[in-house]
C-alpha cells in the first residue's frame, strides 16, 4: 500500500503534523532552533502514534541544516514497529566485529508502543558558525519497510536560525601607568621690581617714590622661601632693564645700576648664605622685545607698523629715529607716558632646592605646599588611594599635570585613568602631543581599539609590544576578540 503524508503548518516551526491515509499520525512540536552562547541548539518533540509504524517498518528522522555551501547532518533516531525492533536486534547479535564497525547504526533507536503514542525529545547542540544565520532547516524522513526496502521524503522548514541578541564584546583594557623617576627638587621663585632712583645716582631709597611698596614685595618673596624649613637657596639671578628712550650708552647703565642695586640691597637686607658665584647680574641696555610683546598685548593703532620697526630695522638709532616719526609723534609719545614705564624694570629669580618627603609627609603637605613636591611623590600618595577614588583622581587628573605641564609621563598616566572612566576623547588628545613618543603607544593604541580604528590600533599596540610593553600583549589579544566579535553580528 503507498503510504501519502501530509505536511500541516500550524504555526511555522511549532508544529507539524505528518498524517497518514490511515489511523496515525506523527507530530513535531515545541521545535526550537537558535543560536545561544556561541552554540547551535535545537530541540523537538517528536510524538508517533502506535498505527504510525507498522509492526514490520522503521521510521528514520534525520535532521539536518545546510545553506548554499555548507551542510550539517544532525544525529538521526529510528522509531520501529515491534517485527522490525525484533528483526534489528537479532541481526545486530549475528554480527562480527567487523561488520559492526561498519554499519551505519541509527544514533537511537526508539520501539513504538503497541498502544497509544510514544513521545521522543530530540535535543542536539553543536558550535555555532557564522554560515548558520542564514541556514535553514531540513528533516529527512527514511521510511524502511518490510526486506528493508526504503523510501525517503524531505520536509524544509522556513524558518532561520534564531539569532540571539547579543551585546558588543566588551573590551578589557590594560592601561600602562609609568611610575617616574626620582628627581633632585629644584624650584624657582621669579619677581619683578619697579624701583625708582635719583637722577644719576644708583643706590636704593628705601623711601622714594614708589620704592617702599616694591621693596616691601621683594621681602616678602625672600622671606617666605629663607623661612620655609623645607627648603634651602642654592642662587640668585638678578636682571636690570631699561626702555629704549634716551642714549643706548645712558640706557646700558641705567640697566646695570639697577642691577647692581638690588643685588647689594638683597645682600646687605638677607643672610643668604651665597658665595659670589652663586649670585649671577646681567642687564639688557634696551627691552626691545619686552615692548614688542606689550604693543601686541595692547591691541594699539598701527600696531603692525610698530611691529615691523622692531622686527626689520636693526640699527638701533634709525629704529628710534624711524618710531619718533610714526603717526607725527603721537605713537611714540604714547609709548613713552603708557608702556615705557613697565620697561624699567629689575627681575630676579631665586633657585632653591626642596628636601625630599615620605610618603606620609607628601600626603599632609600636597594641598598646602604641593609646588614643593615631586613627580614621584605626588605618584606615590595617589598610590595609597584606591583607582578611581575621588582622591586617587584629583591627584592624577589634576595635581600633578598642572605641576607638570611638560612631563609626558604624566600625561600618559592621566590619560590611563581617561580610558577606565572612558573619557576616550581627552585622553586621545593629552596622548596624541606625544605621538613620536614610544611611552604613548599602548594607551594611545588602546583609546584607537575603543574607537573602532582597529588598524591604527593595531599598529601602535604592535610597536610598543616590541618595545617591551607587557599591557600591549593584552589588549592586542582584546582587538583579535574585537574583530572576531564584529565579524559575527
Amino acid at each position: 500500500m503507498k503510504r501519502k503524508f501530509l505536511l500541516i503548518l500550524a504555526l511555522a516551526f511549532t508544529s507539524i503534523v505528518l498524517a497518514q491515509n490511515y489511523t496515525g499520525s506523527i507530530v513535531f512540536s515545541e521545535g526550537i532552533m537558535k543560536e545561544s552562547n556561541d552554540s547551535l541548539h535545537f530541540s523537538i518533540n517528536i510524538e508517533v502514534e502506535n498505527a504510525a509504524v507498522i509492526s514490520s517498518e522503521g521510521m528514520r528522522f534525520i535532521p539536518t541544516l545546510s545553506d548554499a555551501e555548507h551542510f550539517l547532518e544532525m544525529p538521526d533516531v529510528m522509531f520501529q514497529g515491534k517485527n522490525k525492533n525484533k528483526s534489528w536486534k537479532r541481526s545486530k547479535s549475528l554480527m562480527n566485529k567487523k561488520q559492526r564497525a561498519n554499519f551505519n547504526w541509527p544514533t537511537e533507536v526508539i520501539k513504538v508502543t503497541k498502544k497509544g503514542r510514544t513521545l521522543y525529545s530530540y535535543v542536539f547542540k553543536a558550535p555555532y558558525e557564522l554560515w548558520m544565520d542564514n541556514a535553514k532547516m531540513t528533516i529527512y524522513q527514511e521510511l524502511i519497510s518490510y526486506q528493508d526496502k526504503r523510501g525517503i521524503i524531505s520536509y524544509a522548514f522556513d524558518d532561520k536560525v534564531q539569532i540571539a541578541s547579543r551585546e558588543p564584546y566588551s573590551i578589557q583594557p590594560s592601561v600602562q601607568f609609568i611610575k617616574p623617576t626620582a628627581e633632585t627638587k629644584v624650584r624657582k621663585y621669579q619677581g619683578q621690581a619697579y624701583l625708582d632712583f635719583q637722577i644719576g645716582q644708583s643706590v636704593i631709597l628705601p623711601n622714594f617714590r614708589r620704592n617702599p611698596e616694591e621693596l616691601q614685595k621683594i621681602r616678602s618673596a625672600f622671606n617666605e622661601v629663607i623661612q620655609n624649613k623645607e627648603v634651602q637657596i642654592k642662587g640668585l639671578f638678578i636682571e636690570g632693564y631699561a626702555s629704549p628712550d634716551g642714549s643706548y650708552k645712558g640706557n646700558n647703565r641705567l640697566a646695570r645700576d639697577r642691577a647692581l642695586a638690588l643685588k647689594n640691597y638683597i645682600i646687605e637686607h638677607f643672610n643668604l648664605n651665597l658665595t659670589s658665584d652663586q649670585i649671577k647680574v646681567a642687564w639688557t641696555a634696551e627691552d626691545w622685545l619686552g615692548l614688542r610683546s606689550q604693543v601686541e598685548e595692547r591691541a594699539m593703532t598701527r600696531e603692525q607698523e610698530v611691529i615691523q620697526l622692531i622686527d626689520n630695522v636693526s640699527d638701533i638709532e634709525q629704529r628710534k629715529a624711524q618710531l619718533k616719526n610714526l603717526a607725527g609723534g603721537s605713537i611714540y609719545r604714547m609709548l613713552v607716558q603708557q608702556v615705557f614705564p613697565s620697561l624699567r624694570r629689575v627681575e630676579y629669580q631665586i633657585d632653591y632646592a626642596v628636601r625630599d618627603f615620605s610618603t606620609d609627609e607628601a600626603k599632609d603637605f600636597m594641598h598646602t605646599n604641593s609646588d614643593l613636591m615631586s613627580h614621584l611623590e605626588l605618584y606615590n600618595v595617589a598610590q595609597t588611594y584606591e583607582v578611581g577614588s575621588a582622591e586617587y583622581n584629583e591627584i592624577m587628573l589634576e595635581l600633578i599635570p598642572n605641576l607638570f605641564t611638560n612631563d609626558p609621563v604624566a600625561h600618559v598616566n592621566a590619560a590611563a585613568v581617561m580610558i577606565l572612566r572612558g573619557e576616550w576623547v581627552t585622553a586621545k588628545r593629552y596622548l596624541e602631543r606625544y605621538r613620536n613618543d614610544s611611552i604613548v603607544w599602548n594607551n594611545l593604541g588602546l583609546v584607537y581599539l575603543l574607537e573602532g580604528d582597529f588598524s591604527m590600533a593595531r599598529s601602535l599596540l604592535e610597536q610598543a609590544m616590541d618595545k617591551g610593553v607587557v599591557e600591549a600583549e593584552h589588549n592586542l589579544k582584546e582587538l583579535e576578540k574585537k574583530i572576531s566579535d564584529s565579524k559575527k553580528r
